[in-house]
């Protein structure tokens, strides 16, 4: 998602997914053609990963910089 920026239910969204994984990987968009995001993405990496700081290394923050070119083969 692009988190943009990130929220509550996100967060809690997490949370349930760690229930029944033992990893869950957040990944947040740096730009989407379907969507306006404003904060930048080292940002919002930082904040994702100090709202997730609790859950230690089983949730790993990662970025998609640009989710068009990311599906280019």
């Amino acid at each position: 998602g692009s988190f943009d920026p990130p929220q509550v239910g996100q967060k809690e969204t997490i949370k349930e997914l760690l229930k029944s994984n033992d990893v869950v990987y957040v990944a947040a968009l740096g730009k989407s053609p379907r969507k306006a995001i404003q904060g930048e993405l080292g940002d919002r990496m930082a904040m994702l990963k100090e709202m997730t700081a609790e859950f230690g290394d089983r949730v790993v923050v990662m970025s998609v910089p640009d989710i068009e070119a990311a599906g280019e083969t």
